[in-house]
């Protein structure tokens, strides 16, 4: 998958595989590649990427939280809607409490 200029144009580069070190870097990847199509470990991620991609998702799990919530709060003329932003945001707080289990492992 190659990323448009329009859409990335501060970043668009491919990266050589055995580089990619970063969150960032994974992302701009040439996703055409098979990462670990031989099996071998030199496309693994090291223990301080994992904990950045961990630590990203984190960080978007807990803002999906806190944004279901305002608007589940702020929604008075839907009941339904309200309620299942209110399921979202529960299901972002069970996946934030996942990864910070998942991070504290890796400390």
């Amino acid at each position: 998958m190659e990323y448009s200029n329009k859409i990335f144009p501060y970043i668009y580069h491919h990266i050589p595989l055995e580089k990619a070190d970063t969150f960032k870097e994974v992302i701009l990847m040439n996703h055409e590649k098979d990462f670990d199509r031989d099996h071998d470990r030199e496309d693994a991620l090291t223990e301080d990427a994992l904990k950045e991609v961990l630590e990203t998702a984190y960080t978007a799990e807990s803002e999906l939280m806190r944004r279901y919530l305002i608007t589940s709060e702020r929604v008075h003329n839907d009941p339904e809607l309200k309620e299942r932003l209110a399921n979202f945001a529960e299901g972002n707080a069970k996946r934030t409490k996942q990864l910070q289990n998942e991070i504290s492992k890796l400390h």
